[in-house]
């Protein structure tokens, strides 16, 4: 159901903010990430098939709903021998996952941007203010290419993102 996701990605969220804190601590044990990716999907379908009320619209929820759809949650990750953990853990499997998909296409874009910027350059059909508008621009965007990851980096444990550089390959074919 929508509502369980709109309450997991809350929940992700919320979590977000305290895995995006720079400090380094590790939160991927050994085997994490593997044990993510075999039961990623079938938590998600049961999350999804438990069509719970979670006060998302005009209703809200009471107290009891609202013990009821935790302690659901929490017995589907208990069933795929996870915890509460799972949420952070998730996070940071997947802002990992995408800080290295933006490595790579910081490495194929870059040839590509510098090959724009000389072309720029080449241009007789362009004013000089507008050569400046537009290498301006393109500065801006590979400067937020490259720094997007490292700013991930700098606040991820790098046996976290070694792990989840091992799996790459089976997180892709997840996520897409």
């Amino acid at each position: 159901m929508k509502s369980i996701k709109k309450i997991i990605m809350v929940t992700v969220f919320v979590l977000a903010f305290a895995a995006a804190v720079p400090g380094q601590e590790r939160i991927l044990k050994e085997g994490d990430v593997k044990h993510f990716i075999d039961t990623y999907k079938p938590i998600g379908e049961e999350m999804e098939s438990l069509e719970l009320n979670f006060g998302i619209g005009d209703e809200g929820f009471s107290y009891s709903e609202g013990m009821e759809a935790n302690t659901a949650v929490l017995n589907i990750l208990k069933k795929y021998g996870w915890d509460i953990s799972f949420f952070e853990k998730a996070f940071v499997i997947a802002m990992l996952y995408g800080t290295i998909e933006m490595e790579e296409q910081f490495a194929e874009a870059n040839p590509e941007i510098k090959q724009a910027l000389e072309e720029i350059d080449n241009n007789d059909y362009f004013t000089p203010e507008m050569k400046a508008q537009m290498r301006e621009q393109l500065l801006a965007v590979l400067t937020m290419m490259q720094e997007s990851p490292e700013q991930s980096q700098e606040a991820m444990h790098p046996e976290d993102i070694e792990q989840v550089r091992k799996y790459k390959k089976e997180l892709e074919a997840l996520f897409n």
